[in-house]
């Protein structure tokens, strides 16, 4: 009598990454694996031992980053587009996919984090209202990102 033994093996992939999208051009410029290690620790602590393991010029501290690659801060962050409309630039980050509503020294590291994604963002003010919250800037015409004008990166 024959017996068929099927093994499968199923590859799981527990695999956690932290990536610095370019300001102006969104591509990737930088992408390193997060050690298990963090787990427990903020994820603006793991921000910032990831920004100073790549020698990336940063302002900035667990809570948030103000500032990577000289991109503008303050008043030179911000776009008037109309006597009505505005457009504030910021360092923002995903989690997972998703903008958290929390500060990065709020977001505790885990095993349910699996990606983290730091892109420079843009909110809009319309009419006093802000009716977004960090869209990824490099998907705007040029001439509204702060960080692609000539001088800037």
């Amino acid at each position: 009598m024959k017996y068929l033994l099927l093994i499968t093996f199923t590859h799981f992939s527990f695999s956690q990454s932290i990536s610095l999208k370019h300001p102006c051009t969104g591509k990737t410029i930088v992408k390193n694996k997060i050690d298990q290690s963090y787990d427990g620790l903020s994820l603006g602590k793991v921000t910032l031992d990831f920004l100073d393991e790549n020698k990336i010029i940063f302002k900035g501290s667990e809570q948030g980053i103000a500032q990577i690659l000289d991109t503008p801060l303050g008043d030179k962050a911000i776009v008037v587009v109309n006597d009505e409309n505005l457009l504030a630039f910021g360092w923002c980050y995903l989690v997972n996919g998703v903008v958290p509503d929390k500060y990065a020294d709020k977001i505790i590291f885990s095993s349910k984090v699996k990606n983290v994604i730091w892109f420079y963002g843009y909110s809009r003010n319309e009419k006093n209202k802000w009716v977004n919250m960090c869209k990824l800037a490099s998907k705007l015409p040029i001439k509204y990102n702060p960080s692609c004008k000539q001088g800037n990166l």
